[in-house]
C-alpha cells in the first residue's frame, strides 16, 4: 500500500509541476509591453540587449508570491491543495545542460534540496522559449523545480484512514478466529464434562440400586421374613438407599447452578471414620453376595473435618 501510494502520489506531484511548466511557457515565449520590436524590424530605443535577455525570462515577470500562488494552485487541480513545498525558478543552460544562477526561491528551497532521503524532488519542469516567437533565443532558459519535504510523511498521512481500517479488521479477525477456537475448546471440555456426568451419575445410581434389589430379595426369603430384626435391618437399607438416590437427584438438579458457580457448600463437622464405616456398611450385601469383606484401618488422630455431607459422602463412596 505504501509503495503504491508514494508512485501515485509522485505522479500527481509530477502533473501539479507539469501544470505550472506548461502556464509560465506562455509567458516565455511573448515579449512584454515595453519591449516589442518597432515597425522597422529594429528594437525600441533607449534599452540594451542585456535588459531585454533579462526582462523576457519568467523570474522576471512574476514574484515568488506569484509562483507559489500558482503552484498551490496547481496542487488544488490533482487534490493536493494541504501538501507542503518548496520551489525555486533558476536559469538553465539547454547545450551543457547545466544549472545556472537560482533567479526565485522559496524559503527553504534551499535547504530541503539538500535533502534526498526525506525528501521528494520533483523531476526539473523545463522552460524553453518555443521556436518561431518574437523572445526566440533572446531569453535564457530556465527550469522549475518543486521539493516535498517529509514525502514519507505526507505518504502515511495520506494512508492513515487505510491503515486504521486495516488494522480494524486485523483485530475483528484476530478476535473471531480467538472466539472460534474458544468456543470449540469450551465445546469440547462441555463434551468431556458430560460424559464423566453420565458415567459417574450411572455409577451412584447403580449402587444404590443394587443394593436395594439384593435387600428385597434378602426379605422375601422366609428365614428373613420369620426374624423381625432382619426384616428391620434390610427395610433400614433400602430406605438409606432410597435417600441415597434422592440426594443424587438433587445434585442433579443443581448442576445448572454449579455452572454458573452458585453452589454454596453446606460445612459442618464430621467424623470421617463416621462416614466410611456408614458408606461402608451400604456395600455390605453386595460384599455378601460376592463373599467378600471390607477391611477398615481408621486410624486417623482428630478425625473431624469442615465438610459438606452429601459431596464427601459421594466422594468416599466412589473411592470405596
Amino acid at each position: 500500500m505504501r509503495n503504491v501510494q508514494e508512485d501515485r502520489l509522485k505522479e500527481k506531484i509530477d502533473k501539479a509541476v507539469e501544470i505550472v511548466g506548461e502556464e509560465l511557457k506562455e509567458y516565455k515565449g511573448s515579449l512584454s509591453a515595453s519591449n516589442k520590436v518597432g515597425s522597422g524590424g529594429s528594437m525600441l530605443d533607449n534599452f540594451s540587449i542585456e535588459y531585454l535577455r533579462r526582462s523576457i525570462t519568467v523570474s522576471q515577470r512574476f514574484t515568488v508570491a506569484d509562483l507559489e500562488k500558482k503552484m498551490k494552485a496547481a496542487l488544488k487541480q490533482v487534490r493536493l491543495e494541504d501538501t507542503p513545498f518548496e520551489f525555486g525558478l533558476a536559469t538553465f543552460n539547454l547545450r551543457s545542460n547545466a544549472v545556472g544562477q537560482l533567479e526565485r526561491n522559496s524559503r527553504n528551497f534551499a535547504k530541503v534540496l539538500q535533502d534526498t532521503v526525506n525528501n521528494y524532488i520533483s523531476p526539473p519542469q523545463l522552460i524553453i522559449t518555443p521556436s518561431g516567437s518574437a523572445a526566440e533565443n533572446l531569453s535564457p532558459d530556465e527550469t522549475f523545480t518543486v521539493v516535498i519535504p517529509n514525502f514519507k510523511k505526507l505518504v502515511y498521512r495520506s494512508l492513515s484512514w487505510s491503515i486504521i481500517m486495516a488494522v480494524f479488521f486485523t483485530i475483528v479477525i484476530i478476535t473471531a478466529f480467538y472466539l472460534t477456537v474458544r468456543t470449540m475448546l469450551r465445546q469440547k471440555k462441555l463434551s468431556e464434562i458430560k460424559n464423566d456426568f453420565i458415567n459417574n451419575m450411572t455409577h451412584e445410581f447403580k449402587t444404590p440400586i443394587a443394593t436395594i434389589s439384593l435387600a428385597v430379595d434378602a426379605l422375601r426369603n422366609e428365614k428373613v421374613m420369620s426374624d423381625r430384626e432382619k426384616m428391620g435391618y434390610f427395610n433400614s437399607i433400602i430406605k438409606e438407599e432410597n435417600q441415597r438416590m434422592n440426594r443424587q437427584v438433587e445434585t442433579i438438579l443443581k448442576a445448572s447452578q454449579l455452572e454458573k458457580q452458585e453452589v454454596e457448600l453446606l460445612l459442618k463437622p464430621q467424623h470421617v471414620h463416621e462416614v466410611i464405616k456408614d458408606v461402608a456398611d451400604n456395600f455390605t450385601l453386595q460384599l455378601n453376595e460376592k463373599n467378600g469383606q471390607v477391611e477398615l484401618g481408621l486410624k486417623a488422630k482428630g478425625g473431624f473435618i469442615e465438610t459438606d455431607e452429601v459431596h464427601f459422602l459421594k466422594l468416599v463412596n466412589n473411592f470405596i
